[in-house]
Parts: structure tokens; C-alpha cells; sequence
């Protein structure tokens, strides 16, 4: 009896995805990671109670919606931001139309993703004298 080791073509746990191993609904649909980009917008001033769900919820009521909420590796709160994906063009403009976000009873912003390239984000602005 021979004793093999896991199969190396076959995807192990999330399957390396991002996503933990749920299909992207972007890329299913065929579509460019530019493109999904532009399907995604940045939410920032999360109170540190929100959750995924409630996140969800909220951005739900404008349309089909998927949020992330970013959280500290060392303690696993919440970094106080995260990002939302939605599956039309038509939803997300309505979201960054409208004028005023409020989730978990404190106002949050919204503002379109804007892809850096870098893997770590900065909030740039400051400066001057």
C-alpha cells in the first residue's frame, strides 16, 4: 500500500482565493479586474461595532452587495474601514449619489475605490504649512 500526499492540482481549503474560496461573482461573469474595480467603493468611519452583516444590510437596500471590513491582524478589531463590491454599474452610482451613508447609527464615507497598486493603502492628503 502506497501512501500519496494531497493532490497538487487540486485546490486546497479556499483555493488561494481571496474571497476564502467563494466564487467571485466579477470574474464568473467574465469580467476584468479593472472592471470589478470600478464596481467597488471605499467605506471609511465604521464605528468599531459594525459587522459584515450589518454592512450587508445597509447596502443591500440600494442593490446586490458584498462588504469586507478590515481588521487589525494582531487584535482582530476593526480598522474602522473596509470596502464594498457590487454587481452593477447602475447600484454603485446610485450609492455614490446619495448624499449621506449612515450604518450602525454613525455616518460613514463613501468614495469610489481607488486601486493604488501599491497592497497598502494610505489615506494620502495632509501636509502643507
Amino acid at each position: 500500500l502506497k501512501v500519496r500526499g494531497p493532490r497538487k492540482d487540486l485546490p486546497r481549503g479556499g483555493g488561494g482565493s481571496r474571497n476564502g474560496g467563494r466564487p467571485s461573482r466579477g470574474c464568473a461573469a467574465g469580467g476584468s479586474p479593472a472592471a470589478m474595480d470600478s464596481l467597488k467603493c471605499f467605506v471609511g468611519g465604521l464605528p468599531q461595532h459594525t459587522t459584515r452583516e450589518s454592512l450587508n444590510n445597509y447596502f443591500a437596500s440600494f442593490g446586490a452587495s458584498d462588504s469586507f471590513i478590515m481588521v487589525d491582524k494582531a487584535t482582530g478589531r476593526s480598522r474602522g474601514f473596509g470596502f464594498v463590491n457590487f454587481h452593477d454599474e447602475q447600484t454603485i452610482a446610485q450609492v455614490l449619489a446619495y448624499p449621506a451613508h449612515e450604518v450602525d447609527g454613525v455616518q460613514i464615507t463613501v468614495s469610489p475605490y481607488q486601486n493604488s497598486g501599491g497592497g497598502r493603502g494610505g489615506g494620502g492628503g495632509g501636509g502643507g504649512g
